[in-house]
């Protein structure tokens, strides 16, 4: 069994991980934006500092390869209608200048 942490790199969430681990057999699957260098340097003494290089190349080959985002939640969340275009538009106009912005984008022009 394996449980989630979102936020995970973070300062409390990283202790909780790191603490997790020495603690327990059981795996951690760690959810965290992680949008500057600091996270990983909380994260970079525990017991199996390649397992996070290792999911990220995990993730990152099919999007590379299919051009798709892995569990995008706003994709799914559009794609469930969850929320409408109007939702989803408003979601990607202040992201357009990077990937997952393009990406949304794309996602609205591509079932108009």
């Amino acid at each position: 069994m394996s449980i989630l942490v979102a936020g995970g790199a973070g300062f409390i969430g990283s202790n909780f991980v790191i603490d997790w681990l020495a603690l327990s057999d059981e795996s951690v699957v760690n959810l965290d934006k992680l949008t500057y260098d600091g996270p990983w340097l909380r994260l970079a003494g525990h017991r199996h500092p390649r397992s996070l290089l290792e999911a990220s190349k995990f993730i990152a080959t099919p999007e590379k390869r299919q051009g798709l985002k892995v569990a995008c939640s706003v994709e799914i969340a559009y794609c469930q209608r969850w929320i409408n275009s109007a939702q989803l538009e408003s979601l990607a106009e202040p992201l357009l200048k990077n990937g997952y912005g393009k990406y949304l984008a794309y996602l609205l022009k591509d079932t108009i």
